[in-house]
């Protein structure tokens, strides 16, 4: 389109923007910073509590959210003796996310997107061992947020006078 003089920007569908996803990187955070009271209540909201009582309950030192079984367990995680991907896949289990999902009509589109993000984490640390960089949960949590900043900037220099081209997960030949 460039050559044609055609204004254009790409969006593609960013897979952490969805709920499934987020809350996975919640218990990512969570296991590796047990004080992440903001990654905790994301964890309880994605379960079913709603936030208005998140917030008036953290007051009291006696509330413990539905699952606080898993959120012990994430908390006694190791993370040092496990690779970025070892660890996600830990967190996804301990949480039980993927039998949550599993309740829903769309569930493979959501467990597609729970693989999409470890497929992702996978390619972090074949990315690091080639390069012989350090391969770690805070630099997997690194790369997610750069990822985040440049999906920010790219939809800042989004222009009203430009075609957008969209594209879809699975589905390629339909841009």
């Amino acid at each position: 389109l460039y050559t044609y003089g055609i204004r254009s920007s790409v969006v593609d569908n960013d897979i952490l923007g969805n709920p499934e996803v987020s809350t996975c990187l919640a218990g990512f955070r969570l296991a590796i910073n047990h004080e992440d009271t903001l990654a905790a209540a994301e964890i309880a909201i994605f379960f079913g509590h709603q936030p208005q009582d998140i917030v008036s309950k953290s007051f009291d030192e006696s509330f413990e959210f539905k699952f606080n079984e898993q959120i012990e367990k994430l908390m006694l995680l190791d993370v040092n003796d496990r690779t970025p991907y070892e660890l996600l896949t830990e967190v996804i289990s301990i949480l039980g996310i993927e039998n949550h999902l599993r309740r829903y009509h769309d569930s493979s589109q959501k467990l597609e997107n729970i693989n999409s993000l470890l497929t992702f984490c996978k390619k972090y640390e074949d990315m690091t061992t080639g390069s012989q960089l350090p391969c770690t949960a805070i630099g997997f949590l690194s790369e997610i947020e750069s990822l985040i900043e440049s999906q920010d900037e790219r939809d800042g220099k989004q222009s009203k006078d430009a075609v957008t081209i969209v594209t879809y997960h699975r589905s390629k030949g339909l841009e």
